[in-house]
């Protein structure tokens, strides 16, 4: 099956959140952030940063329904 669209970019990595609930998820928000696409989650939870500010997240069928409105 092929993928529905991969996006490879280089950036300089700044530190825009310093801490979460669970830090291994501080390099996702952060390219949302960067890039102002949506995080994909099961764990909406850790998801609740003030910085996150306007990022939308979602679970992966909202995801689905999400993409889905583009075409």
């Amino acid at each position: 099956m092929e993928p529905l669209f991969a996006v490879y970019a280089e950036i300089e990595r700044k530190s825009i959140i310093v801490e979460m609930q669970d830090p291994g998820d501080i390099p996702f928000a952060e390219c949302a952030i960067s890039f102002g696409c949506p995080i994909v989650t099961g764990n909406h939870k850790h998801f609740k940063h003030e910085k996150l500010g306007d990022v939308l997240i979602l679970s992966p069928p909202d995801f689905i329904d999400y993409i889905g409105s583009f075409f």
